[in-house]
Protein backbone atom coordinates (compact mmCIF):
# COMPACT_ATOMS: atom_id res chain seq x y z
CA UNK A 1 0.00 0.00 0.00
CA UNK A 2 2.77 2.42 0.89
CA UNK A 3 4.68 1.60 -2.29
CA UNK A 4 1.57 2.14 -4.37
CA UNK A 5 0.93 5.53 -2.72
CA UNK A 6 4.53 6.57 -3.45
CA UNK A 7 4.17 5.48 -7.07
CA UNK A 8 0.96 7.49 -7.43
CA UNK A 9 2.64 10.54 -5.88
CA UNK A 10 5.53 10.25 -8.33
CA UNK A 11 3.41 9.75 -11.44
CA UNK A 12 0.48 12.07 -10.67
CA UNK A 13 1.08 15.65 -11.86
CA UNK A 14 1.03 18.06 -8.91
CA UNK A 15 2.21 21.62 -8.54
CA UNK A 16 4.95 21.18 -5.96
CA UNK A 17 5.33 24.96 -5.73
CA UNK A 18 1.85 25.79 -4.46
CA UNK A 19 2.32 25.55 -0.69
CA UNK A 20 5.87 26.94 -0.80
CA UNK A 21 4.57 29.96 -2.73
CA UNK A 22 1.78 30.51 -0.21
CA UNK A 23 4.20 30.45 2.71
CA UNK A 24 6.60 32.78 0.91
CA UNK A 25 3.80 35.30 0.50
CA UNK A 26 2.69 34.93 4.12
CA UNK A 27 6.21 35.25 5.54
CA UNK A 28 7.03 38.38 3.58
CA UNK A 29 3.63 39.87 4.35
CA UNK A 30 4.43 39.38 8.05
CA UNK A 31 7.80 41.09 7.57
CA UNK A 32 6.16 43.97 5.70
CA UNK A 33 3.59 44.47 8.45
CA UNK A 34 6.26 44.40 11.12
CA UNK A 35 8.45 46.95 9.35
CA UNK A 36 5.48 49.21 8.61
CA UNK A 37 4.46 49.17 12.27
CA UNK A 38 8.02 50.00 13.34
CA UNK A 39 8.11 52.86 10.84
CA UNK A 40 4.96 54.41 12.28
CA UNK A 41 6.24 53.92 15.81
CA UNK A 42 9.53 55.65 15.05
CA UNK A 43 7.81 58.46 13.16
CA UNK A 44 5.29 59.13 15.94
CA UNK A 45 7.55 58.32 18.85
CA UNK A 46 4.98 55.69 19.89
CA UNK A 47 6.36 53.14 22.34
CA UNK A 48 3.32 50.86 22.06
CA UNK A 49 3.65 50.61 18.29
CA UNK A 50 7.30 49.67 18.66
CA UNK A 51 6.28 46.96 21.11
CA UNK A 52 3.64 45.77 18.64
CA UNK A 53 6.29 45.56 15.92
CA UNK A 54 8.54 43.46 18.13
CA UNK A 55 5.64 41.18 19.06
CA UNK A 56 4.78 40.73 15.38
CA UNK A 57 8.36 39.76 14.62
CA UNK A 58 8.48 37.23 17.41
CA UNK A 59 5.26 35.56 16.20
CA UNK A 60 6.53 34.84 12.69
CA UNK A 61 9.03 32.04 13.22
CA UNK A 62 6.49 29.25 12.80
CA UNK A 63 5.56 30.39 9.29
CA UNK A 64 9.21 30.82 8.34
CA UNK A 65 10.04 27.34 9.61
CA UNK A 66 7.07 25.89 7.71
CA UNK A 67 8.26 27.58 4.51
CA UNK A 68 11.75 26.13 4.89
CA UNK A 69 10.38 22.64 5.59
CA UNK A 70 7.78 22.67 2.82
CA UNK A 71 10.14 23.88 0.12
CA UNK A 72 12.79 21.36 1.16
CA UNK A 73 10.28 18.50 0.94
CA UNK A 74 8.91 19.84 -2.35
CA UNK A 75 12.40 19.80 -3.86
CA UNK A 76 12.95 16.22 -2.72
CA UNK A 77 9.64 15.17 -4.29
CA UNK A 78 10.31 17.07 -7.50
CA UNK A 79 13.67 15.35 -7.98
CA UNK A 80 12.02 11.92 -8.16
CA UNK A 81 8.83 12.95 -9.97
CA UNK A 82 9.06 13.35 -13.75
CA UNK A 83 5.90 15.47 -13.67
CA UNK A 84 7.29 17.89 -11.07
CA UNK A 85 10.93 18.05 -12.12
CA UNK A 86 10.27 21.15 -14.21
CA UNK A 87 9.53 23.04 -10.99
CA UNK A 88 13.02 22.55 -9.57
CA UNK A 89 14.47 25.93 -10.70
CA UNK A 90 11.65 27.89 -9.05
CA UNK A 91 11.78 25.71 -5.95
CA UNK A 92 15.51 26.41 -5.69
CA UNK A 93 14.77 30.15 -5.82
CA UNK A 94 12.08 29.74 -3.16
CA UNK A 95 14.46 27.78 -0.95
CA UNK A 96 17.14 30.47 -1.23
CA UNK A 97 14.54 33.17 -0.57
CA UNK A 98 13.35 31.23 2.49
CA UNK A 99 16.82 31.24 4.04
CA UNK A 100 17.36 34.93 3.29
CA UNK A 101 13.91 35.99 4.48
CA UNK A 102 14.52 34.19 7.77
CA UNK A 103 17.77 36.15 8.07
CA UNK A 104 15.97 39.39 7.21
CA UNK A 105 13.34 38.72 9.89
CA UNK A 106 16.04 38.15 12.49
CA UNK A 107 17.56 41.50 11.53
CA UNK A 108 14.10 43.08 11.68
CA UNK A 109 13.60 41.82 15.23
CA UNK A 110 16.87 43.43 16.28
CA UNK A 111 15.75 46.66 14.58
CA UNK A 112 12.48 46.53 16.52
CA UNK A 113 14.28 45.99 19.82
CA UNK A 114 16.76 48.80 19.17
CA UNK A 115 13.98 51.01 17.85
CA UNK A 116 11.92 50.40 20.97
CA UNK A 117 14.84 51.38 23.18
CA UNK A 118 15.41 54.52 21.10
CA UNK A 119 11.77 55.60 21.19
CA UNK A 120 11.66 55.00 24.95
CA UNK A 121 14.48 57.55 25.18
CA UNK A 122 12.49 60.09 23.17
CA UNK A 123 13.99 59.45 19.72
CA UNK A 124 11.76 59.93 16.68
CA UNK A 125 12.78 60.43 13.07
CA UNK A 126 10.87 60.84 9.81
CA UNK A 127 13.72 60.00 7.46
CA UNK A 128 14.62 56.65 9.02
CA UNK A 129 10.90 55.90 9.35
CA UNK A 130 10.47 56.58 5.63
CA UNK A 131 13.28 54.12 4.86
CA UNK A 132 11.57 51.50 7.03
CA UNK A 133 8.35 52.12 5.12
CA UNK A 134 10.27 51.60 1.88
CA UNK A 135 11.55 48.27 3.16
CA UNK A 136 8.00 47.32 4.14
CA UNK A 137 6.78 48.06 0.60
CA UNK A 138 9.66 46.08 -0.90
CA UNK A 139 8.98 43.08 1.36
CA UNK A 140 5.30 43.11 0.40
CA UNK A 141 6.06 43.27 -3.33
CA UNK A 142 8.68 40.55 -3.03
CA UNK A 143 6.13 38.34 -1.29
CA UNK A 144 3.57 39.02 -4.01
CA UNK A 145 6.11 38.10 -6.68
CA UNK A 146 7.28 34.89 -5.01
CA UNK A 147 3.72 33.80 -4.23
CA UNK A 148 2.74 34.01 -7.89
CA UNK A 149 5.98 33.14 -9.65
CA UNK A 150 6.26 36.61 -11.16
CA UNK A 151 9.46 38.62 -11.62
CA UNK A 152 10.97 40.14 -8.47
CA UNK A 153 12.31 43.12 -10.41
CA UNK A 154 9.76 45.52 -8.93
CA UNK A 155 10.83 44.66 -5.37
CA UNK A 156 14.48 45.02 -6.35
CA UNK A 157 13.80 48.49 -7.76
CA UNK A 158 12.15 49.61 -4.52
CA UNK A 159 15.07 48.24 -2.52
CA UNK A 160 17.53 50.04 -4.78
CA UNK A 161 15.73 53.33 -4.05
CA UNK A 162 15.79 52.65 -0.31
CA UNK A 163 19.56 52.12 -0.34
CA UNK A 164 20.02 55.82 -1.13
CA UNK A 165 18.57 56.62 2.31
CA UNK A 166 20.76 54.18 4.23
CA UNK A 167 24.02 56.04 4.76
CA UNK A 168 24.77 56.21 8.51
CA UNK A 169 26.89 59.30 7.89
CA UNK A 170 23.83 61.22 6.72
CA UNK A 171 21.79 60.57 9.86
CA UNK A 172 21.15 63.66 11.95
CA UNK A 173 21.41 61.98 15.35
CA UNK A 174 22.84 63.52 18.52
CA UNK A 175 23.49 60.03 19.84
CA UNK A 176 24.02 56.61 18.31
CA UNK A 177 20.53 55.11 18.21
CA UNK A 178 19.50 56.09 14.69
CA UNK A 179 22.89 55.31 13.20
CA UNK A 180 22.65 51.82 14.71
CA UNK A 181 19.19 51.38 13.18
CA UNK A 182 20.45 52.43 9.75
CA UNK A 183 23.37 49.99 9.93
CA UNK A 184 20.95 47.18 10.83
CA UNK A 185 18.61 48.23 8.01
CA UNK A 186 21.49 47.98 5.56
CA UNK A 187 21.97 44.33 6.53
CA UNK A 188 18.25 43.67 6.16
CA UNK A 189 18.25 45.34 2.73
CA UNK A 190 21.09 43.09 1.57
CA UNK A 191 19.11 40.06 2.75
CA UNK A 192 16.02 41.15 0.80
CA UNK A 193 18.01 42.01 -2.34
CA UNK A 194 19.45 38.50 -2.32
CA UNK A 195 16.03 37.00 -1.63
CA UNK A 196 14.92 38.86 -4.78
CA UNK A 197 17.63 37.09 -6.75
CA UNK A 198 20.71 39.31 -6.59
CA UNK A 199 24.07 37.88 -5.65
CA UNK A 200 25.76 38.97 -2.43
CA UNK A 201 28.26 41.00 -4.48
CA UNK A 202 25.49 42.75 -6.43
CA UNK A 203 23.54 43.55 -3.26
CA UNK A 204 26.60 44.96 -1.50
CA UNK A 205 27.48 47.00 -4.58
CA UNK A 206 24.15 48.79 -4.44
CA UNK A 207 24.91 49.92 -0.88
CA UNK A 208 28.43 51.11 -1.67
CA UNK A 209 27.71 53.13 -4.81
Amino acid sequence: GGSFALLVAILTPQDARRRARQLAGASLSDLSQMLGTAAKGLRDGDVELMRDSLALGRSTQGTLDDWASVVRNAMQSARISPAARRYLPELARLQRASTLTDRAMRNARVIARRGLAAVEQGVRDDRVADALDGLAVAARRLGEALSTGRSTADASQVLALVTAELDPEDVDDPGWQLQTLVILMRSLTIDLLQAAGLSAAEANHLLTR
